[in-house]
């Protein structure tokens, strides 16, 4: 955020000419605009640096980028899952308020009709193991927030997210959803597998 020394010089320059003020009231009424502007062509960079990120991971991922298309929606997510969870799990940043911010990053169980019988506990305990205790909800076995870039709605937030800046701020929660990935692809594997051989059973 601005200091107030900083913010004092910006009253200064804009009130030195009308012509400034002018601007100044112009870019006010389009903040929205600019802020999604900002924060679409962010996302463009999550997604195209997931997307190649993936491929490490293996053919059978991919990347939904539902949150690029309403950045201010709450609860829409950028996600990465794989195609033998059967749309059952997935590794995802959203925002948990909308403007966007609050966001979090997390193992969650896709779709509102999901099983309530999946053995989530290992994945939360390698999670808690990777990362610290984190938080959990009936639907979401592990989650925390996405610091530094919790909330998108900050100044400082969306300037981190131009230039070069926003080409490391996507590698870097990238890496947090990669990491995420590979310390539970091969747990939610065996979650789903056991839960479908139940499911063959009943």
């Amino acid at each position: 955020m601005f200091s107030d020394d900083d913010q004092e010089a910006v009253v200064r320059f804009v009130f030195s000419k009308d012509e400034n003020v002018e601007l100044a009231l112009r870019v006010i009424a389009a903040g929205e605009a600019i802020r999604e502007r900002i924060i679409k062509e962010f996302l463009a960079k999550l997604e195209d640096e997931l997307w190649r990120r993936a491929k490490e991971l293996g053919e059978s991922w991919k990347v939904v980028n539902d949150l690029g298309k309403d950045p201010f929606k709450r609860w829409a997510q950028v996600y990465i899952t794989k195609q033998e969870w059967g749309g059952l799990y997935a590794v995802f940043l959203e925002p948990e308020k909308p403007g966007p911010s609050d966001f979090v990053l997390g193992v969650w169980g896709l779709g509102k009709k999901r099983p309530k019988d999946l053995d989530e506990g290992p994945v939360r305990e390698a999670l808690q193991q990777r990362f610290g205790r984190g938080m959990t909800n009936d639907g979401c076995p592990f989650y925390m927030w996405a610091d530094p870039y919790r909330d998108w709605g900050d100044e400082a937030t969306l300037c981190s997210f131009l230039g070069d800046r926003g080409s490391q701020a996507a590698r870097a929660l990238s890496d947090t959803m990669l990491t995420i990935a590979r310390a539970t692809e091969g747990i939610i594997d065996s979650v789903v597998q056991d839960w479908s051989k139940r499911q063959q059973k009943g």
